[in-house]
């Protein structure tokens, strides 16, 4: 059985480690603690960030939220 990785990964040369990039460049900003720092991977992620007014509507007890 193979012990790497499925998903996409590359090489940071901020953190000088390497990054998965299935998941959002805020969040692995977070991770690495790099949140301050222009991301030079950041348009090789593949998740986006969902902004609150693009969530979509939920029902509750008929009553629809936002």
């Amino acid at each position: 059985m193979s012990k790497f990785a499925d998903s996409p990964f590359e090489i940071c040369t901020v953190c000088d480690e390497y990054v998965l990039l299935d998941q959002t460049q805020k969040q692995c900003a977070r991770e690495h603690h790099c949140e301050h720092v222009r991301c030079p991977l950041k348009k090789y992620f593949v998740g986006r960030e969902v902004a609150d007014s693009a969530a979509p509507d939920t029902e509750k007890d008929g009553v629809v939220e936002r």
